[in-house]
């Protein structure tokens, strides 16, 4: 399933609120680039291996700046925003970008001169970024998943608080389509592309449960909410809500999350 609309953040993470000692240890090391304290290096998350299509950088020698077209970054501008790190701390950030390629999150100090620099994964809970005049915050958590085939670990934006009965999560996922061509004449008739799309996601409040695929369909979205599905469907038609569009679907999880 492709979504092609982005739904907007609910519930962001604030940005700017005072550092604790742990988050001032995170941001000291930010500052000085000691990002091995951010935390853990392991790739693996109870069983999740890191979502690592592409590999990483270093595993080619390749400069992840140099590898990455714009396309596969969430967005190619620099925005300020907080890491969340592994132990607990968390460090704001002038300038940060998500790498989709390469599931990292690249840094650099607000000057935009300095040398950039690559966080993966492992060593983050999450992070935030603070809101523009065009986009609102958004906050991102590495949610556990199981979906296209893959049991992974990754970044997904946050559409629900985290703790909320249900919760809708969005995957956004760099990909190539592969060219096409007439095998008659031997031609390219399609060039291959790089495509950014976006998951719709769910995971339920039980602890370690990890997040699965939500299909946009009347059948599969009732079947989320249980024994309150009626009371669902019932605000779904009363409200033009529709099961196949993503951000109804949001705001139809958003109602159930309401209901006692």
């Amino acid at each position: 399933m492709r979504v092609s609309l982005v739904v907007l953040l609910t519930g962001a993470v604030a940005v700017g609120a005072a550092l604790n000692p742990a988050a001032a240890l995170a941001q000291r090391a930010l500052n000085n680039y000691d990002l091995t304290t951010l935390g853990s290096v392991s790739t693996t998350n109870n069983g999740y291996n890191t979502y690592l299509p592409n590999g990483r950088p270093e595993d080619s020698g390749a400069s992840f700046d140099a590898t990455t077209p714009p396309e596969a970054y969430l967005s190619v501008n620099w925005q300020a925003g907080t890491l969340l790190a592994a132990h607990g701390g968390a460090a704001r950030v002038p300038a940060m970008r998500y790498n989709l390629k390469y599931n990292l999150i690249e840094v650099r100090d607000s000057s935009g001169t300095g040398p950039i620099r690559p966080v993966p994964l492992e060593r983050l809970e999450g992070f935030t970024l603070r809101a523009t005049p065009t986009k609102p915050a958004q906050s991102f958590t590495a949610v556990n998943f199981l979906a296209k085939g893959d049991r992974a670990r990754t970044f997904m934006q946050e559409l629900h608080p985290a703790g909320s009965k249900l919760q809708l999560l969005a995957w956004y996922r760099y990909a190539v389509t592969a060219a096409r061509t007439n095998p008659a004449l031997g031609v390219e008739i399609q060039p291959a592309a790089v495509v950014q799309e976006v998951l719709l996601m769910m995971r339920p409040a039980t602890a370690g449960a990890p997040a699965t695929q939500v299909s946009l369909n009347r059948k599969a979205v009732l079947r989320l909410f249980g024994s309150q599905a009626s009371q669902v469907e019932a605000h779904a038609q009363q409200h033009n809500l529709r099961f196949d569009d993503a951000n109804h679907v949001v705001d139809l999880v958003t109602y159930y999350n309401s209901l006692p």
